[in-house]
């Protein structure tokens, strides 16, 4: 089997096979334009995907913030509840103490006589 090569160097066939080299991309069937295409379409989705990616990051930031806040309040409102339970603590242990203190002599009497023990 012989194959004839004398053509090869032909400058018709040369010039046949650059034409049909260069008109391929022409009358592909669109199939570069639909490779373009869906490449576009896979930008445009990775290029969403990475908005909600970033949306959902300052989401997770802005929630974190808000968090904190609401515990530094609450830190607050607690400190200053049991700043005000010790102070309750502090005077109960003073009237506990001594009960009549801070009343008026006239009522301290009063208290006194209607707490005193009986003699019966």
């Amino acid at each position: 089997m012989l194959i004839d090569l004398s053509n090869l160097l032909d400058p018709a066939n040369a010039a046949w096979s650059l034409g049909s080299n260069l008109l391929a991309p022409l009358f592909d069937g669109g199939a570069r334009q639909e490779s373009v295409n869906i490449a576009t379409a896979e930008q445009k989705a990775a290029v969403a995907q990475y908005v909600d990616a970033a949306l959902s990051a300052f989401g997770d930031v802005e929630s974190g913030l808000e968090l904190s806040e609401s515990l530094r309040l609450r830190l607050e409102s607690l400190e200053e509840a049991s700043a005000q339970a010790a102070e309750a603590h502090r005077l109960a242990a003073t009237c506990t103490a001594e009960p009549t203190r801070g009343i008026k002599p006239r009522v301290r009497r009063r208290v006194l006589a209607a707490t005193a023990p009986t003699g019966l």
